[in-house]
């Protein structure tokens, strides 16, 4: 009897950093990328750095990681690993520093305390890591302005 790939395990994870097309749920949701960690759970679960393709945000866990089983991977081979670019790493500091920049640029402190009132007002939308994203606005706008300067600013305001 002949076993297809759904039906085996592989006995050693793929290393971190190799290139892998990823099909979730038989194509709900598609994308290439790079394995960053490996873990065992019963089957190999791979946690992927995604560079091209669908996000897979509904895919993701709490902390925003993707976490996909062994059966929904394929090694590429280097001629489709050389056509996937990686993307430059950042630095989460360079890019919070810039945004902050931004956002001192172009608005008051009284425009960042009604952006963040607004943001704290609106209600959970149908998409977790939508909501984890505002949470972490409404918080950075927050922590430019300061715990204080925020609530003087959110009662001089009206909200």
């Amino acid at each position: 009897m002949r076993t297809t790939r759904r039906e085996t395990t592989r006995q050693q994870p793929l290393p971190n950093g190799t290139a892998v097309a990823v099909d979730i749920a038989q194509g709900q949701a598609r994308c290439r990328g790079r394995i960053v960690e490996a873990d065992c759970d019963g089957g190999w679960l791979y946690r992927i750095e995604v560079a091209t393709g669908d996000a897979c945000d509904e895919h993701r866990n709490e902390k925003g990681d993707l976490w996909v089983c062994d059966f929904e991977v394929r090694k590429l081979s280097r001629k489709e690993a050389g056509t996937m670019k990686r993307r430059k790493p950042k630095t989460a500091e360079a890019d919070t520093l810039a945004l902050a920049q931004a956002i001192h640029d172009h608005l008051s402190p009284e425009g960042v305390a009604a952006v963040a009132a607004h943001l704290q007002a609106l209600h959970p939308s149908k998409k977790k890591s939508a909501d984890r994203q505002v949470v972490w606005f409404h918080d950075f706008l927050v922590g430019l302005l300061g715990d204080d300067e925020y609530a003087r600013l959110s009662v001089e305001l009206g909200f």
